[in-house]
Parts: structure tokens; C-alpha cells; sequence
């Protein structure tokens, strides 16, 4: 055979070719002739293609092959990398080591994030990481191999017959398929479309992979994943690729509770494909979002008149006709379309209209529509569920702090709180539990009325841990906290609960009732200061006067004052 040099052997391009040659180079590395490639194509392979033994020990190590078009700009992602890692996780038994081996070039960004990860896999006991380039990969490739997957890259001068055999045994179709492919592989074709069809096929893999992050409430590495492929794919992509980036952008953002930059994206991603349906519904939702309810209602009809059953258009729809006046609650529920009289996030969508609206009722009863019919176990209906039914409990009773609650009150708490614990437990520990905080209020205030001052306290605590400034998360502490006879809390976090008094004013006479039980003459401090200049017609400030007089009688060096302090506030 000629000499020749390994720093000439091209990557193969074939997937199967490559996957066969990593193969052959592991069981040899490994020592283990009884590795094997894992399934079979079309199986569920979790992550590995082939698996094997290092010098047949009992610890298994999972190779997944990656083969790139380097000339046609393919190559190793991130986001391919931790698709693949997430799926290695379910191999049994256990990997202790995941390599990805790859025709792509050297990359240091890609070593980088393995080495990060396998850092992070070593604290929870996980296999390491690492990905094996072209480089290192042809370093390995023995004579045979050569013969074997490189028979025009050489020129025999004379084979044994062993080289003779193997190479005929090569040249074997094995199926039809093989057969005919052999005849047409000449076949003159188009490299700029090749390459347009590779990378859009690539692109699409990379966002379905980001579209699976969003369903798993991974919302974060989503978004991670959208602007890095935008900014590395943008100017050389399709208009169809350009639509799903900023579309599913959108969808983040609404999942962060963002949707004025929902809104945008929509906006956005309408220019790229204005006769798709989703495009359209969307952008139906965006006008919808800004307040443009003209724009919004008739592009939902234009979505209808060809699609009588998606949801999304017959929402926007409805809150379109409300919102201008054209039908009102009551005669939307009338008309509801045959083709959406079963849709979850219709009624859903009818329980926030009326909840918006002040009727708590009908808020319920669609509520618990959506729910009956939702097929999706989607925390959203369960959560808005849920909040309203709390909403009828404060609304009915007036309940701030601790009081004597019946039977059935009780009962609907419980309800609550399973509506949301179920809520929760989907989220829990994903990117998206620190943007829905709000759920753990509802439930440590559910529980709060049950008494389980507790699970209160734990569920506020780690809302606060999310968003430690939240007016509404810090009164919510202060309540938990007084009800549990925790009252060094106030004075240790007594700014924290001044700075809310303008949002949420009530505080103020949480924060001077709890602190006049170590304190008195503080506690009237704060009231005076509270007081100076307010209305007191109004029926908070009567109260905050209430209580001064109070406290005033009770104080002896105030006491002979008293009547000075009042007309100076009055």
C-alpha cells in the first residue's frame, strides 16, 4: 500500500459509516470486543449509539456519533450536546462517562461547556462529558480501517488477501436501497440547494430541541439557545427558520410574563410568513396585548374563515368583541363557535374575562369549565382556577388576618391548595418556577387561612427568595409572620415593610400594631408620621387613627398630650 499520512484522511460523510468506524476505534480503545451499537435505527436510544465496557469492568461508557458537513458550514452545537446529554441520563445502567464523538472541527466553546458540566455531574454523582473531534478521532484509524471506509483514498500496490476479502465484503450491498443508491451516487445535483436543505434541516433540529425546552418549562435555556442560534445563523437563514426563532422567542417571553416583548416578536415574526395560520393567531395576540382590539379582531376572523377551531383566533375573538364593546359576556357564552365549545382555553379565557370584569361567579364556573375539559394538565387553568377561588374567599369574608372559617371554607381551601401544589410540582425546580413565584403566595395564603402557619412560611420564604423586593410578598411575610407571634421580624425588617406603605398601605397598621406590642412610643411615632397630612375620611385612615388613639391612652407621657396630638392630625 502507498505511505500515507493521517493528517490527510477527510471525515467520512455518512452517518452510519461514521458511527460503524467510531465503533471499530472504541472497541479497540476500550479493550472490549463485546461493544455494541445500542438498538436499532428508529428505536428510542436514549442518547447513546453505541456502548461498551473499558477493559470489560463493570462500568459502561455511551458514545453518541455527530457527523458534520464541515465544508457545507455544519457543525457541533451546544444545544445539540445538551439534547443529548438530557436523553444519556435515562441509559441503563448508568454511564460513568458520555463521550461525543464528532467529524466537526476542534472547538473550544464546545470543550468548555462539557468540562462545566462534567464539573457539575461529579456533585450529583452523574457521568462526565467530553467530546472527541475529527482530530483526535483520525489519530486512531488503523491500516484496516483505512481499507475499510477509505477504499478510493488509497491506491493498492498489493493486498493480502485478508484486505482482498474485506474490501469485497465492503462493496456488499445489504439492502435494496444500498443497491440502487450505488447505481445513481453520480447523479449531478445542485451544492447550493444541498446546502440550503442541510442547514435548514439543521436549524429546524435546533429549534424543535428549543421548542422541547419551553414544553419542559425550561424557559431560561430556551432563550439561551434562540439568541445564540439568531446571532449565529440570522443573516444566512431562511425566512421559515427566521419565523420560528422570533416565534418561539415570543412564546418565552409570554412565559416570563413579558408580553409587551411577546408582542414585538410576533409582530416580528409575522413579516416572515404571512400566509401561516400560527403567524397569524399570533399576530392577533400581539394587537390584542397592545390594546389595538380593531387589528386584533380581524385578523382573528381571517384566521377563522379557514380555520373555524383554533382556539387561539376564537379567544382573541371574544375579548376583541368585549373589549370593544361589541358583545358582552353574556352573549359571547351564548355563541360560542360548535368548533370551540370543548376547548379548555376558551372557557379559560371566559373565567379571566368575567374575573376581570368583577363577576367572581362566573369566574368560577368557567374556571372550573376549563378544567372539566382540559386535556393537557395545563397549570395555567389550574392556577387562574385557583386564584379565583381564593379571590371569592377574601371578596366574601373580607379576610386579612387570622379569623374563624366554616366547614365549607375550609373545603375550598383545600381545593386551593391542590390546585396549586399540582401547579407547582410542574415547575418545581425548572427555569420557569422563579417567574411564577406569585403561585407560592396564593398557596402560603391558603394555607395562612387554614392556619398552617408553617407551610406558609416556607412556601412566602421561597417567593421571597425569587423576588425579594415584591410588595405584595413582603405584606404577605409581615401577616404569616404577626399570626405566628414572630415579632422581632418587625423591628429587624422595618424599613423593608416602610418602603411598601405607599403600595400596599394596610402594612402600615400591620407594622404599628405588631411593633406596639415590644414598643409603644415607636408605634405611635409611626402612625403620627403615617397620618400627618392624610384624609382621614377615608376608611384605612380611620382605622390607623383608631389605633393611635389607642395606643395614646395607653402611653402615660402621651396620655396628658393627648388632645394636642389629635388637632394637630385632625
Amino acid at each position: 500500500m502507498n505511505s500515507f499520512s493521517k493528517h490527510q484522511i477527510p471525515p467520512l460523510k455518512e452517518w452510519k459509516d461514521f458511527e460503524d468506524l467510531c465503533l471499530s476505534i472504541w472497541k479497540r480503545i476500550w479493550k472490549d470486543d463485546g461493544a455494541q451499537k445500542n438498538g436499532r435505527k428508529g428505536q428510542k436510544q436514549d442518547g447513546v449509539d453505541f456502548f461498551g465496557r473499558p477493559n470489560k469492568g463493570n462500568e459502561y461508557v455511551g458514545v453518541q456519533c455527530k457527523c458534520k458537513e464541515n465544508m457545507l458550514g455544519s457543525k457541533l452545537t451546544i444545544p445539540e450536546i445538551e439534547k443529548e446529554i438530557s436523553l444519556a441520563k435515562n441509559f441503563k445502567p448508568e454511564l460513568k462517562e458520555y463521550i461525543i464523538a464528532t467529524t466537526s472541527v476542534r472547538d473550544v466553546n464546545i470543550q468548555k461547556y462539557c468540562r462545566k458540566v462534567t464539573l457539575e455531574h461529579k456533585k450529583i454523582n452523574k457521568f462526565s462529558v467530553r467530546a472527541c473531534f475529527w482530530e483526535e478521532i483520525k489519530e486512531q484509524i488503523t491500516e484496516e480501517e483505512i481499507i475499510r471506509f477509505y477504499r478510493s483514498f488509497v491506491i493498492p500496490e498489493k493486498l493480502t488477501k485478508q484486505q482482498e476479502d474485506l474490501i469485497r465484503e465492503e462493496k456488499k450491498p445489504t439492502n435494496i436501497f444500498e443497491e440502487k443508491t450505488q447505481k445513481i451516487e453520480n447523479i449531478i445535483f445542485d451544492p447550493s440547494k444541498l446546502i440550503s436543505e442541510i442547514k435548514e434541516e439543521e436549524y429546524n433540529a435546533e429549534l424543535n430541541y428549543v421548542k422541547n425546552l419551553l414544553n419542559s418549562f425550561e424557559v431560561d435555556k430556551a432563550l439561551d439557545n434562540l439568541e445564540e442560534l439568531k446571532n449565529r445563523i440570522w443573516n444566512n437563514s431562511p425566512d421559515q427558520i427566521k419565523f420560528r426563532i422570533l416565534t418561539n422567542i415570543g412564546s418565552a417571553n409570554l412565559y416570563i410574563n413579558k408580553p409587551q416583548e411577546a408582542a414585538k416578536y410576533f409582530i416580528e415574526a409575522y413579516q416572515y410568513n404571512k400566509d401561516e395560520e400560527k403567524a397569524i393567531s399570533n399576530l392577533s395576540l400581539a394587537y390584542f396585548i397592545l390594546k389595538e382590539y380593531v387589528k386584533s379582531r380581524d385578523f382573528a376572523l381571517k384566521v377563522l374563515q379557514n380555520n373555524p377551531t383554533n382556539y387561539v383566533a376564537s379567544s382573541m375573538l371574544i375579548q376583541s368583541q368585549i373589549q370593544l364593546g361589541e358583545k358582552n359576556l353574556e352573549e359571547v357564552v351564548k355563541n360560542i363557535p360548535n368548533e370551540v365549545k370543548n376547548s379548555s382555553e376558551v372557557y379559560s379565557m371566559l373565567s379571566f374575562q368575567a374575573y376581570e370584569q368583577n363577576d367572581i361567579e362566573s369566574a368560577k364556573k368557567y374556571g372550573e369549565i376549563a378544567l372539566n375539559l382540559d386535556k393537557k394538565d395545563n397549570p395555567e387553568i389550574k392556577i387562574n382556577l385557583a386564584i379565583t377561588l381564593l379571590e371569592s374567599l377574601f371578596k366574601q369574608q373580607s379576610i386579612v388576618f387570622g379569623s374563624q372559617i366554616s366547614l365549607e371554607t375550609k373545603k375550598t381551601l383545600g381545593s386551593i391548595i391542590n390546585l396549586l401544589s399540582e401547579a407547582w410540582e410542574k415547575i418545581k425546580g425548572k427555569d420557569l418556577a422563579k417567574y411564577k413565584s406569585f403561585w407560592l403566595v396564593n398557596r402560603a395564603k391558603a394555607y395562612r387561612l387554614l392556619n398552617n402557619l408553617s407551610d406558609a412560611e416556607k412556601d412566602i420564604d421561597l417567593a421571597l427568595y425569587y423576588e425579594p423586593d415584591n410588595p405584595e410578598y413582603i405584606f404577605e411575610k409581615a401577616i404569616i409572620s404577626f399570626e405566628n407571634n414572630n415579632l422581632d421580624y418587625f423591628p429587624n425588617n422595618r424599613k423593608k415593610i416602610e418602603k411598601i406603605i405607599d403600595v400596599i398601605p394596610q402594612s402600615v397598621l400591620l407594622l404599628a400594631e405588631a411593633i406596639s406590642l415590644k414598643d409603644i412610643e415607636e408605634s405611635i411615632n409611626i402612625l403620627l408620621k403615617y397620618l400627618d397630612g392624610k384624609d382621614l375620611n377615608l376608611k384605612l385612615n380611620k382605622e390607623a387613627l383608631r389605633l393611635l388613639i389607642n395606643l395614646l391612652l395607653k402611653n402615660e407621657d402621651y396620655f396628658f398630650n393627648f388632645f394636642s396630638i389629635i388637632r394637630k392630625i385632625i
